[in-house]
């Protein structure tokens, strides 16, 4: 009876643990599209499917190569809270680049994706500059 108790604690405590998570990813969310002008003209959040395949790119790639003329592109954050880096926003690599000030506030350096999750660029705040990168 006490290990069903315990296995009970357990899946509740797990629970309200992804809870409280997802609560920080909308918080997250709800921040960026109040701190980005034009949020909901230039850009919107990965779908669920994108975000497993951002993910699973950026977990199991290594980066190195190419362009920013991408539409769809995809913006991961690269500093902050972890809900943060499970946040992926598609817009133009553009408008990114364009608005990379204001993005600036939530993370000082953002990955670029294609929408073939194979090719990347950094932005960062220190340089100012895009670096291109290919997942080999």
């Amino acid at each position: 009876m006490q290990d069903d108790q315990k296995q009970h604690l357990s899946e509740l405590l797990k629970r309200q643990k992804e809870q409280n998570h997802q609560k920080e990813i909308s918080v997250l969310k709800h921040q960026i599209q109040h701190e980005i002008p034009d949020f909901t003209q230039k850009y919107q959040f990965a779908e669920k499917t994108e975000t497993i395949q951002i993910s699973a790119s950026l977990r199991f790639a290594e980066i190195c190569g190419i362009t920013s003329g991408w539409n769809p592109a995809y913006l991961c954050f690269q500093y902050g809270s972890q809900p943060l880096f499970e946040i992926y926003i598609k817009g133009s690599s553009a408008d990114f680049i364009r608005d990379f000030e204001e993005w600036e506030v939530f993370s000082s350096a953002l990955l670029i994706l294609n929408r073939n999750f194979q090719q990347g660029f950094y932005l960062t705040s220190k340089n100012r500059k895009a670096e291109s990168y290919e997942i080999i």
